[in-house]
C-alpha cells in the first residue's frame, strides 16, 4: 500500500517557462521512449507549442508524492510490474485532481502527470485521429518542461529512481494547470 501527499504552488508563467523549460534536452529524452511519434500527447507535434503556451499567464503546479515500502526485495520483473501498477493507481489520483480543477476553471490548459494512458495503444499507430480529444491532455515532459528540475526547485524533492531489485522510496507525479 502506499500514500499520497499532495502539494501545490502557483507561479508566474513567464517565469516558470525561463526556469524550468529547456525543449530540446527534454525532447532528446522523448526521442528514446517507446511512444515517441506514436502517441497523440507526445512530441513531435504539428503545432507550435510556444503558440499554445503563450494564452496563458499563471501556472499551477501539483505534485503527488507517493511514499513506498523500498524496504523488499523483488525479481526486476515483479519490481517493475508493481511500479507500474502503483504509478496507474496514483495517476487516477493525479488526474481526477486535475480534472476537478479544469471542471471548476473556465480558458485553461490542463498538463497530466506523463504521457497519455487513456487507450491500450495510441490511434496515431495507425493513422487515425485521437479516439478521445476531449480526455486525453499534454504533460509538461510534452512541452518541454523538465520535471526533475521542477520538483526539486518548486518542492525540494529529488527525484527517486529504486534500483534494479527495490523500489525507489516514492514517487512524484507532477501535473499543472495553465491559466489566463
Amino acid at each position: 500500500m502506499f500514500v499520497i501527499d499532495k502539494l501545490k504552488t502557483t507561479v508566474n508563467l513567464s517565469d516558470f517557462i525561463s526556469q524550468y523549460r529547456d525543449v530540446e534536452l527534454i525532447e532528446s529524452y522523448c526521442k528514446v521512449c517507446a511512444k515517441y511519434e506514436k502517441c497523440w500527447t507526445c512530441p513531435p507535434f504539428d503545432f507550435c507549442l510556444k503558440e499554445l503556451i503563450s494564452k496563458y499567464n499563471t501556472i499551477d503546479i501539483y505534485a503527488h508524492k507517493i511514499d513506498i515500502d523500498s524496504d523488499l526485495v523483488y525479481s526486476k520483473a515483479e519490481k517493475n510490474e508493481l511500479l507500474s501498477s502503483i504509478y496507474k493507481q496514483a495517476r487516477v489520483v493525479s488526474d481526477e485532481n486535475i480534472n476537478n480543477v479544469e471542471n471548476i476553471a473556465c480558458e485553461v490548459l490542463t498538463l497530466y502527470a506523463g504521457s497519455c494512458i487513456i487507450c491500450p495503444t495510441c490511434s496515431k499507430c495507425s493513422g487515425l485521429a485521437c479516439i478521445y480529444p476531449d480526455k486525453s491532455r499534454y504533460s509538461l515532459e510534452s512541452i518541454g518542461f523538465d520535471v526533475s528540475k521542477i520538483t526539486s526547485g518548486l518542492f525540494d524533492i529529488e527525484l527517486k529512481w529504486g534500483s534494479d531489485d527495490r523500489l525507489p522510496e516514492y514517487l512524484v507525479l507532477i501535473s499543472a494547470v495553465m491559466s489566463k
